[in-house]
């Protein structure tokens, strides 16, 4: 996988992973990208068994694109119908380069920009509802013809509003802190 370079603490990809049309190839490269057999003999047997409607994708921070395109583009190769969404505060950041890159909408069908807990649960309602996406906030999607749609930010929920977080049946023990 060499220029890449992983470190318990980074991740270094050796493709571009700022531009989106590098990205794209690097998603499908078995010779740099290290995520792609992993996932396909890890994850991806656990997405097939579980058949979600929808995969969320956070992607926290830039070195971790390749890993999450990967997996998106491991999702979509599948041709199982799931609804892929990435979100974060890398993607907030890549907001307004996200309407402009072609190559990424091939692997993912939206994004949820900025605060998420409102805009990802109207997108799950949306898709149970037939998939009217129009009126979910906070997102940024991929229509049927291809065409982009930013839709409208809605003001951030006060944090005192919000119910805690619910980590009930999420695997912790696969994770490399498995510990709240």
């Amino acid at each position: 996988y060499y220029p890449a370079a992983l470190h318990l603490q980074s991740y270094e990809a050796a493709v571009p992973v700022d531009s989106s049309r590098a990205l794209s190839q690097g998603v499908r490269d078995p010779e740099t990208n290290m995520f792609l057999d992993l996932f396909r003999d890890g994850i991806m047997a656990d997405i097939a068994r579980a058949q979600p409607d929808i995969v969320g994708i956070s992607i926290p921070s830039m070195p971790q694109m390749l890993a999450a395109m990967t997996l998106a583009y491991l999702i979509k190769e599948s041709g199982l119908p799931i609804h892929v969404t990435v979100g974060g505060p890398h993607v907030s950041m890549l907001r307004d380069e996200l309407v402009k890159a072609p190559a990424i909408w091939s692997l993912i069908d939206s994004a949820v920009v900025f605060d998420g807990e409102i805009g990802l649960l109207e997108l799950v309602r949306a898709l149970e509802q037939g998939g009217d996406l129009a009126g979910v906030p906070n997102l940024i999607y991929c229509d049927d013809a291809g065409d982009v749609h930013v839709n409208a930010r809605n003001t951030p929920e006060k944090i005192t509003n919000l119910p805690p977080p619910d980590f009930d049946g999420l695997p912790l023990d696969r994770y490399l802190a498995p510990k709240l």
